[in-house]
């Protein structure tokens, strides 16, 4: 498997994407409230754990066929992934920085996020998938 190629996966984290606007109210004193955000952490796993299943390995992007000018947002964001794993690991309470506090989220939710972000990247670049991406975030935006 070279991304995440498999049907079921594609569909489960299609989904996801489609409920994340649902769960997320900006509007609140609390916009991601703790068990919403333990329910995507679990559920970005689920999907990798799927992907694994169906087609024994995921590889995130097929980054080695991209040139740096194409791939700047994937290198914003694991600059940043290194950054806040640094600072997780000198900060003054690591575990308080690794599961968060309060309103505030720690390192594993963001492993979380740069996970999803991941997934999502891997799926492809295709213009069918991109196009069902488009569709599943207009969608669940309306509700909202």
């Amino acid at each position: 498997m070279r991304g995440l190629r498999s049907g079921t996966a594609r569909w489960a984290l299609l989904s996801l994407i489609a409920v994340l606007p649902v769960v997320f109210n900006p509007y609140a004193s609390t916009p991601s409230e703790p068990i919403k955000v333990t329910l995507f952490q679990w559920a970005v796993c689920a999907i990798l754990v799927l992907a694994v299943v169906e087609g024994g390995s995921v590889s995130f992007g097929g980054i080695s066929r991209l040139s740096l000018r194409e791939m700047t947002v994937e290198l914003a964001v694991a600059v940043y992934a290194v950054a806040f794993v640094l600072s997780t690991v000198f900060s003054l309470d690591p575990a308080l920085s690794f599961w968060g506090g309060g309103d505030k989220h720690g390192l594993l939710t963001w492993l979380a996020v740069w996970l999803f972000f991941g997934l999502t990247i891997s799926a492809g670049r295709d213009p069918v998938w991109i196009r069902a991406l488009v569709d599943a975030v207009l969608v669940s935006t309306v509700p909202v």
